[in-house]
């Protein structure tokens, strides 16, 4: 087994493979919002390509409606860039692999869907707040 130096690892990263530049950079002409959308992601994803959110939460991102962001979605799918899978009402985006990933080569094959999941404040205006009065409450936990 190679002992990997952890001066050597390339942390916080995210890799673009040549071939498929040159169709980002017609969807960026193409559809503006479906190049943002495919940045927000890439930027959020996870080493298994993937991010969880609602399409809410995108809205509010892209500051754009739920028909932009729907249709910057299809955008994608069709170019090739982007899969979508169901979890819920919330949605998994699945960044192609074969496009841009962020872990070791060697890795992209496998999928193991542990993905980052992003939440709406909008969506969620109580949790907040909640989080910093949780307490907890030690007579419910004893036997």
């Amino acid at each position: 087994m190679t002992r990997v130096d952890s001066d050597s690892k390339n942390i916080d990263f995210v890799q673009f493979n040549r071939k498929n530049i040159s169709s980002i950079r017609v969807l960026m002409r193409k559809d503006s919002v479906a190049a943002e959308l495919f940045m927000f992601l890439t930027q959020w994803m996870d080493r298994s390509n993937c991010v969880s959110c609602s399409q809410k939460l995108l809205q509010e991102v892209l500051g754009k409606s739920r028909t932009t962001v729907y249709n910057a979605i299809n955008n994608l799918k069709d170019a090739g860039l982007l899969m979508v899978a169901k979890q819920g009402t919330a949605n998994v985006y699945i960044l192609n692999p074969q496009v841009v990933w962020s872990t070791w080569n060697t890795n992209k094959k496998y999928c193991e869907f542990e993905g980052t999941i992003l939440l709406s404040k909008e969506e969620n205006k109580d949790i907040e707040a909640k989080l910093k009065n949780m307490r907890v409450n030690t007579v419910a936990m004893k036997h």
